[in-house]
């Protein structure tokens, strides 16, 4: 993946998009895709900022036709206070039947400073159906902006 945006060989640029439709793609993987598209695109290595970034990665997190296992490295990658990560789509994404890119989903909501965001986060932590692991984020979200959640006594 690394000689092909280094070298600029650009005919091998659909090799980067497949490579991106692996259901187990790892992140070093995805990491190295990204730069490489990013080189083939022509910009500079130390140029490549988050803001460009980040618009390369909410295409991906937001395509549902897209592996879950990709959108939530591509939503890990993506900076939570991003604009256009808004809390509709978390919500959508928090909708979705795979855990790892829910959790993803909660990290993200964790960053926003809106009200609304963190009721979400309370609603999760309180959700006795949830999940352990997505429940904990969601406490850890809480945690963060110093926010207590009462458990609940039979």
């Amino acid at each position: 993946m690394q000689w092909v945006g280094e070298e600029k060989l650009a005919e091998h640029g659909t090799l980067l998009d497949k490579a991106l439709e692996s259901p187990a793609i790892s992140r070093s993987m995805f990491d190295a895709v990204l730069a490489s598209k990013s080189l083939l695109a022509g910009d500079a290595p130390d140029s490549r900022d988050q803001i460009s970034l980040d618009d390369t990665l909410l295409p991906i997190v937001i395509d549902e036709r897209r592996p879950p296992s990709l959108r939530a490295l591509a939503l890990a990658a993506l900076t939570p206070q991003d604009d256009d990560l808004t809390l509709p789509r978390l919500e959508k994404l928090l909708a979705s039947t795979d855990l790892l890119l829910r959790i993803e989903a909660v990290r993200s909501l964790r960053a926003k400073p809106s009200p609304e965001a963190t009721q979400l986060l309370r609603r999760l932590a309180e959700a006795e159906s949830e999940s352990m692991l997505l429940r904990r984020e969601a406490i850890a979200g809480l945690g963060a902006k110093h926010i207590t959640i009462r458990p609940h006594c039979p």
